[in-house]
Formats: C-alpha cells, structure tokens, sequence
C-alpha cells in the first residue's frame, strides 16, 4: 500500500488503535510520526514509546505516553503524560515488564485520544521476540499493524495474522533512506537522553523499611552493596513510576540508600522498582563485571 492511502486508511477511521512493527533504524519511528501528524487533523492522537533502547518519549527503559494535540515535527517534541519502568535498554530479559508496561500504557493513552499509534522496540528477531509481540497484539488487540520491513524478517510474526480479519496487517517497505545505527551510536544516543534527565537531579535519602525495593531478592544488610549504582524507579502510593533515580550510596547498617533522582513530589516514594541497568551520575552505562549473571528486576 502507499504511503499516501496507508495514511488515509489511518485518518478515516473514527477510533483505532495502530501497532507499528520493525527492526532498528527500518524507519519505523519516523512512520510514527507522520502518521500521528496526518490522524490530528480530523482526531485526537495519543502516541505510546514502547522502545525502551531508543526512547522519544520518555527516558531509555521505560514505555510512555503522549498526547499529540498540536502539529509537531518529532515525537521527542511531545511532552510525556506518564511512564512504565521496564528496567533495562532491552526486553530481551524483560518480557513481563514489557509486554504488560505496553498494556499498562496503551490503556492510559486510549483514554485521552480517538487514535493511539504505538511504537513497539526493534527487537524482533528469535523465539522471544515473536512470544512478546504475539502477547502484544493479543493483549492490545490492534485494528491494524503496520509492519515496516526490507526482506521477510517480520514474516516470523506476521505469518499467524495471514488470514485474520483483526488485526489488519499492511507491510510497508524499509526506506533505502534508513540509514543503520552502530552499537556505540545507539549507546551515546541513550547516554544522551540520560544526561538530560539527571541535569537537575539531586540526591534523596530512604529508608528501605520505609520504601520497599521491588527486586527479585530481598533487599537486606547483605545484599543491599549490590544496588549500588543500579537504576531505579520512584513510585507513588498509587503504583505510578514518578521518576527515575540512580543508586549512589548504601547504608546497610541504617537500611538507607541515597538516590540520585528529578524526584519532585511533595511525599516520599512508596516503593523503589531496581532496574538491572547502572549507570553513572553523567548517565554513562557501567558494564557488569565478566562472568556476572544480568540481575533481572
């Protein structure tokens, strides 16, 4: 289908709900773009950034929302209306989050707008790739998916929706204008958006008793010197993630961490969510030492 008639199948319906499927740098986002520009003008549009990697909307390991209510030129123009942490830069190994921080969110956009457009991450590729975004589609339940390709490599995904009245699948091609990203590009980009968020960050003192951390382990006087550095999600009483924070110290004997974060809510945080990212205070991705399992939150 053109690009032309894909845009006008998007504008014409009164209510829709549009996943966009590719891998990294096929175009996708762009695409995203352009189609919540040309829905606006006869609708209201709210956007969703399930790309953890290469956020937009909201910073890297967390799926977000927007509502797009005047023109724009890229989707890190519009203002974030809230986010899900997922915990990392890759749903790889973090499925769970990922798939239900997208339904979490969707939910949430769908309610403020007539049309939600949802940019799902570049990963595509294996087994897991196809469970999550099987899981999804199931859960989302899209009138349409739009799945921006260049030779085949969705078809793994796509082939259970061949004869399927819903979702309706229209496969656009990849622009020869897409131009590959490298991991160290990808990295400085997140490096970046981090930098960005932490600029007018200050430190907040916890007491764990006080705000449980959400991890796999229990958080103690034992394993509390393993947080360090570790980022975090700051969440209210109501369950909502309200900022983003970075672990810089540990005080096991007094059950304290300090916390690098924009946090500016009048209370505390109710719980503190620990991502399997660290990161330095200037935003830079601390690798995990060799040999060290990736601790999934």
């Amino acid at each position: 289908m053109p690009d032309a008639a894909f845009l006008e199948s998007i504008a014409a319906a009164r209510r829709l709900r549009v996943l966009f499927v590719g891998q990294c740098d096929s175009g996708k986002t762009t695409l995203v773009a352009q189609a919540a520009r040309h829905a606006l003008r006869n609708a209201s549009v709210s956007v969703v950034d399930a790309d953890v990697g290469q956020s937009h909307i909201g910073p890297p390991t967390t799926i977000a929302w927007a509502k797009a209510d005047q023109p724009f030129d890229s989707l890190s123009d519009l203002k974030m209306e809230s986010m899900y942490f997922v915990g990392s830069t890759s749903p790889q190994f973090h499925l769970l989050p990922t798939a239900l921080g997208t339904i979490k969110i969707v939910s949430r956009a769908a309610c403020a707008a007539d049309k939600v457009l949802i940019d799902t991450p570049g990963f595509i590729r294996g087994e897991a790739a196809r469970q999550l975004l099987w899981h999804i589609v199931d859960s989302v339940q899209p009138e349409i998916v739009v799945a921006v390709q260049q030779a085949g490599e969705l078809q793994h995904i796509l082939s259970p929706y061949a004869r399927s009245s819903s979702p309706h699948v229209i496969e656009i091609p990849q622009s020869p204008d897409c131009v590959e990203k490298t991991r160290e590009q990808r990295t400085e980009y997140r490096e970046a958006l981090f930098r960005r968020y932490f600029a007018d960050s200050a430190e907040l003192t916890l007491c764990w008793d006080d705000a449980p951390v959400k991890s796999r382990g229990v958080i103690d006087e034992c394993t509390a010197l393993s947080t360090l550095h570790r980022l975090v999600s700051l969440r209210s009483s109501a369950g909502e993630d309200m900022a983003l924070g970075i672990i810089t110290g540990v005080d096991p004997a007094n059950h304290r961490l300090v916390i690098r974060t924009p946090w500016a809510v009048a209370s505390m945080p109710a719980s503190v969510v620990l991502g399997s990212l660290r990161l330095t205070p200037d935003g830079k991705e601390i690798p995990w030492p060799e040999g060290t399992s990736l601790p999934v939150p």
